[in-house]
């Protein structure tokens, strides 16, 4: 079965075990400028070559795979140790525990590293210390300005405490948290913002299993 790992922030991380979060969105990196991309790219279908669509001259494969593929998550964590100065047993912990206030003693991983003592970016997390294996259950490609009220509640973001003054608003309280989540991660990069409405691959998914660490290893 293949794998590949996708980076979560802390907060998305959170969304996905509590259950909230069961589709990312990620922009379509391509060769031509995505706000001039033609009409002729909503062609999608299924391939020899894999999931993707037609851009007109070419197929574009996704780079995270099918259906049935699998994603390992990254995410912020840190190289510990309970109630020393940087000696003794190395202990895993992750970003998301220490922002929800959850980590103890007893709940920290013992481990075996190399690595460094102190904060580890998603970037360099190794694949023996992801705790998340998602499944890939569908795929797809849109505008990001094409997701829908009940696609942007799958994305993660909480909208039960939103309220706003402004008429029309009621009923597309998600897709506005989830410009806005998408701004603060994308907006300052070109053609990549909300406004330049890019391509976007659309990935379904659910939590699975992960057997290649027990629990009696994590704990």
């Amino acid at each position: 079965m293949k794998e590949k790992p996708i980076i979560f922030s802390s907060e998305m991380v959170r969304a996905i075990l509590e259950g909230r979060k069961s589709q990312t969105r990620r922009v379509v990196k391509h060769k031509y400028p995505l706000f001039d991309a033609p009409a002729t790219w909503k062609a999608y279908h299924v391939s020899d070559y894999g999931f993707g669509f037609e851009t007109g001259e070419e197929f574009v494969k996704s780079p995270y795979g099918q259906p049935g593929n699998r994603l390992w998550v990254r995410e912020n964590y840190w190289i510990t140790e309970v109630g020393g100065q940087g000696i003794g047993n190395k202990f895993l912990v992750y970003d998301e525990e220490i922002l929800s206030n959850e980590p103890s003693p007893k709940e920290l991983r013992p481990i075996e590293t190399t690595l460094t003592w102190g904060h580890h970016p998603s970037i360099h997390m190794p694949r023996w210390a992801s705790r998340i294996t998602l499944e890939i259950t569908g795929v797809r490609v849109e505008r990001v300005m094409e997701i829908s009220e009940a696609d942007a509640k799958a994305e993660g973001v909480n909208a039960d405490d939103f309220r706003s003054g402004f008429d029309g608003i009621l009923g597309r309280e998600n897709r506005i948290l989830f410009a806005s989540l998408w701004d603060s991660i994308n907006g300052k990069k070109p053609g990549r913002s909300w406004a330049d409405n890019p391509f976007v691959w659309c990935l379904e998914f659910k939590r699975v299993e992960d057997s290649s660490w027990t629990t009696s290893e994590r704990y």
